[in-house]
């Protein structure tokens, strides 16, 4: 997976979590953030809802709703991204 897309989904999940969250993830470097359990990190489902229209919008792909919920870390979601964004996934599906 290029790292173009795993430190574009670092980025865009950051602008995602609000100053307001009650865990700083700002001070965590990309891999923590990357290996981290979504739970660990404490979002809630707005925010990753909107992490991921995000992601969409970005890369102009649509991805596989149950792929998305089964991702369990930011490196996981990145894997699929680099998927849908290689055509190796099913847009929508």
């Amino acid at each position: 997976m290029p790292d173009s897309i795993k430190q574009s989904c670092v980025r865009i999940f950051r602008d995602a979590i609000s100053e307001a969250h009650p865990i700083n993830i700002e001070a965590w470097g990309a891999e923590r953030l990357l290996a981290e359990p979504f739970e660990t990190i404490n979002v809630d489902s707005m925010t990753l809802l909107d992490f991921v229209m995000q992601v969409e919008d970005t890369y102009a792909i649509e991805l596989d709703e149950t792929a998305v919920s089964e991702c369990r870390t930011l490196g996981e979601f990145a894997e699929i991204v680099a998927a849908a964004k290689d055509g190796k996934a099913t847009a929508g599906a």
